[in-house]
């Protein structure tokens, strides 16, 4: 598995309250570990191994109905990190609006022909719960950046504070965070992970590698564009095209 590069990092937020159906939750401290509740386990795939969930035990338990997002700090944000939150929380709460506004029959047919539904964004994301972490803090995919996994359809997305905040720095970036993981997470985004060794050789080229990562940043695009928010310009793998439109 490789580590993401800044163009593909994604969530935060903090506090304890509720905005437009997201739970954010605030564990008033803690040391920002992750294996005290990671129950995902790591296949080696890229991007947080999306079919290579454990037992999905992990820890807060997901509200079905909602997305949980857990803080693991002992320590105050910065205002710098503070901003990243907040301005986290307002994105994935436009980002839900336009999901659950989707018909589950509406649909983007991708440039690799496989087909994404409103059902299946709205099934995956409304089930998607988040850690926060602090600087530094390693996952099972070998970063210290962040990791992401399907987790048997329970998916969990973890990040560290300082690749939020540098998000925050770019023109989309909060727009763009969540929903390329969400990409990689939907049916199609699954199946292209599971089949990047397209040529079967035991190794992942870098073109096999920018293939997939298009496959998440078209998705990202699409309900980016679809929500009325800023589309991330050259993420990495970069996009196909123009915004596919949900119909």
């Amino acid at each position: 598995m490789r580590e993401l590069t800044l163009e593909e990092m994604e969530l935060i937020t903090g506090g304890t309250d509720t905005v437009d159906g997201i739970t954010v939750i605030g564990d008033g401290g803690g040391d920002g570990g992750w294996d005290g509740w990671w129950d995902g386990g790591y296949d080696g795939g890229y991007d947080g191994g999306y079919d290579g969930g454990g037992g999905g035990g992990s820890d807060p338990s997901a509200d079905q109905a909602s997305i949980d997002v857990q803080v693991n700090f002992s320590r105050p944000l910065t205002p710098a990190e503070q901003a990243a939150v907040d301005n986290l929380k307002v994105s994935i709460a436009k980002e839900t609006a336009y999901i659950d506004s989707l018909s589950d029959t509406a649909q983007i047919t991708l440039p690799n022909g496989h087909v994404v539904t409103g059902a299946d964004l709205k099934d995956t994301w409304s089930k998607t719960d988040f850690q926060i972490n602090e600087v530094g803090t390693n996952y099972p995919n070998q970063s210290m950046r962040g990791e992401a996994n399907y987790n048997n359809g329970d998916p969990v997305v973890g990040y560290n504070i300082d690749i939020l905040t540098a998000y925050n720095n770019l023109a989309g970036g909060m727009d763009y965070l969540a929903m390329h993981e969400l990409g990689h997470m939907t049916q199609a985004g699954r199946d292209s992970n599971s089949n990047i060794d397209a040529n079967h050789d035991g190794t992942v080229s870098q073109a096999e590698n920018d293939a997939n990562e298009r496959v998440a940043n078209d998705i990202a695009q699409a309900l980016v564009a679809g929500s009325g928010g800023v589309v991330m310009a050259n993420p990495g793998g970069g996009y196909s095209g123009a915004p596919l439109t949900f119909q």
